[in-house]
């Protein structure tokens, strides 16, 4: 099986090469104005999109940062996405790097991620020339990001976590002489002017409201704000003008929800200048909250093709059977919570019920995390399909290709009618997917439609199952029609158009002054 994926990556199409006409002309068209290349910052790295963008922006020319205030968790991570992570690494939402073997890799000095007030602080002492500051704000920052992980020798992370009376005794000052150098960097952070901000009753911004003059001063030398899911609150209470909204399946059911967070999607999504809808199914959604055409331009999810095409070896020492297998990546929540977290687990999980009664052989490989991994256990046992399971850790990226390239098909997800990363994935290393997806609405992002196997049930999916059972080596050339689709439809030239389109038109509706 491991030889006959590896013959599937050595047929892999390459991404299609383009003229750069769109993105190239953008950057040139703005250094032609203001003498220099465009500064974008991304706010937010949930999912690592913001990290992934923004690289694909400076692959292009452009000087953009990531910025991931008071979020750790491994999959906003450049580690995860960069690296193959070999060992320990300890609490998803708090990864202790230092323990692990990255194979060398060091996250770039772009991405910025830790306190938010420390995090913000670098950007902000950077911008007004304070070097010396900013880098001792960073040091500070990584510190506390250590601190809160436990990323220490055990030395260290004894003397910071136990309480003894002694220690403790000599930590105090510690952290009493910490706080006092984080004062002073504030207030290196300082704006001349205050920001004043009108009494509406708001009252789920006012944190963010509290942190506005020092995010202002991070923002400053920057020409746009790109924040992700409602990270974009952010340049909204700093009374940054050119910003945009990216949705991550954020209008799904969170803008329709009586508490804070809803009341702060609805609030931030509405008020956007620009609003940038990465899934399908969310356009409506778009519509529904009074968000017009005028400022909404559908946008392919940030993806690294190009780090998918690199030839790649594989290093599963074997698999857990010699029956085809099935991938399903995706988190495990299918019964509590709102639809723009949901992933309908439950659908494939008895469809695979269904062709174990039939007698079928069948393997099916799944990520032991997400908020319902138990009652899809439960269900698992239920349907007697335990036998057929092999439940595996999440896995960084590079790791998790070795598992796309050892399945005969990936199975994705079924509450939402769009596909995310994983899919993208699956389409990228030549995989058949099962998956839902509306076609009709997918018009709007892409000029054909991939040869995907779209289904709603458990009798749909187990039909499409089945079909790729009796084809279990893809001679059809379903996967590779998949490749192509991906290499044609979602090259870095189609990601990145529309978003500097609607760039261009914050630069129209409040201008920069020109060299």
């Amino acid at each position: 099986m491991i030889q006959a994926s590896q013959q599937m990556a050595e047929q892999k199409c390459e991404p299609q090469e383009t003229d750069g006409s769109v993105t190239q002309g953008y950057v040139e068209r703005f250094r032609a104005t203001y003498g220099r290349a465009p500064r974008v910052l991304h706010i937010g790295n949930v999912a690592n999109y913001a990290y992934v963008n923004a690289k694909l922006m400076r692959g292009d020319g452009i000087d953009a940062d990531v910025i991931d205030p008071d979020f750790y968790h491994i999959m906003a991570t450049p580690e995860w996405h960069e690296a193959r992570v070999d060992g320990e690494y300890g609490d998803d939402f708090l990864p202790r790097w230092s323990q692990v073997d990255l194979g060398g890799y060091t996250r770039p000095d772009w991405f910025v991620q830790g306190p938010s007030q420390l995090a913000f602080a670098v950007l902000a002492l950077r911008n007004r020339g304070l070097v010396s500051k900013s880098k001792r704000a960073a040091a500070r920052m990584k510190f506390e990001a250590r601190i809160l992980a436990g990323d220490f020798g055990a030395r260290e992370r004894w003397f910071w976590t136990t309480r003894a009376p002694l220690v403790r005794l000599v930590r105090g000052p510690m952290r009493a002489l910490m706080r006092a150098i984080d004062r002073d960097l504030l207030k290196a952070c300082a704006l001349e002017t205050p920001l004043a901000h009108p009494d509406d009753g708001l009252d789920f911004i006012a944190s963010y409201r509290g942190m506005a003059d020092l995010v202002s001063t991070a923002l400053s030398s920057y020409d746009f704000v790109i924040g992700y899911t409602v990270s974009g609150v952010f340049a909204a209470t700093a009374q940054f003008d050119r910003y945009c909204t990216y949705e991550l399946g954020t209008l799904r059911g969170l803008p329709f929800e009586d508490s804070d967070l809803g009341r702060l999607t609805r609030w931030l999504y509405q008020s956007a200048p620009e609003v940038f809808v990465t899934n399908v199914d969310c356009i409506g959604q778009a519509h529904a909250i009074g968000i017009g055409d005028e400022r909404l331009t559908p946008t392919l999810h940030a993806y690294d093709l190009l780090m998918m095409a690199t030839p790649r070896q594989s290093r599963l020492k074997e698999l857990p059977s010699t029956s085809p297998i099935f991938f399903a990546p995706a988190r495990h929540h299918w019964r509590d919570g709102n639809s723009s977290w949901l992933k309908g687990n439950h659908i494939y999980l008895k469809a695979l019920g269904i062709l174990a009664k039939e007698g079928h052989d069948f393997h099916l490989v799944t990520v032991n995390w997400g908020n319902e991994v138990d009652l899809s256990k439960a269900l698992v046992a239920e349907l007697g399909l335990t036998r057929h399971v092999t439940w595996i850790g999440p896995q960084s990226r590079p790791c998790m290709c070795d598992w796309f390239d050892a399945s005969c098909a990936v199975i994705d997800q079924f509450n939402a009618a769009a596909f995310g990363g994983a899919a993208l994935d699956a389409m990228a290393c030549g995989k058949r997917l099962v998956t839902r997806y509306d076609a009709q609405a997918g018009a709007a992002f892409f000029s054909s439609t991939p040869s995907i196997q779209s289904c709603n049930t458990p009798e749909e999916v187990a039909e499409a199952l089945r079909e790729i059972l009796l084809d279990r080596d893809d001679k059809a050339g379903v996967g590779l029609q998949l490749q192509a689709w991906m290499a044609r439809e979602h090259g870095v030239k189609q990601q990145l158009a529309g978003q500097f389109n609607a760039l261009e038109r914050l630069l129209h509706r409040f201008p920069l002054s020109a060299k």
